[in-house]
């Protein structure tokens, strides 16, 4: 059964990057209902302030492998797409660094394995 605990370990892995994803979406759809009930002032810094900070874990994940990697790059492409954002240079290199998993680095060259 040695197959199949190592599944279950790559599942527990895709759970915990899902986890991620969807406090983030929480906390997107959290700020869009204050900006349009527009509450008492100051209560927007604390949902901003989430919504920076679950933006953070996003881009600050480490994939444990390939697939995971390339999910991650997904999600942060369709919410860039989505806001009409794009990421500051340092959460670029931020994200250039994580999604290169166990390692391995992409070269902005080709897209050549760097060792």
């Amino acid at each position: 059964m040695k197959g199949q605990a190592g599944l279950w370990d790559v599942d527990e892995r895709y759970a915990r990057l899902a986890d991620i994803t969807e406090r983030h979406v929480a906390a997107q759809r959290a700020a869009k209902a204050f900006r349009e009930a527009e509450k008492e002032p100051g209560a927007g810094d604390v949902i901003a302030l989430n919504e920076a900070a679950a933006r953070r874990d996003v881009i600050g994940y480490q994939p444990t492998d390939h697939r995971e990697s390339i999910g991650k790059l997904v999600y942060i492409a369709a919410y860039l797409i989505a806001r009409r954002e794009r990421l500051e240079e340092r959460e670029m290199a931020t994200v250039m660094e994580m999604a290169a998993p166990l390692g391995e680095v992409i070269s902005h060259h080709g897209g050549e394995k760097a060792r």
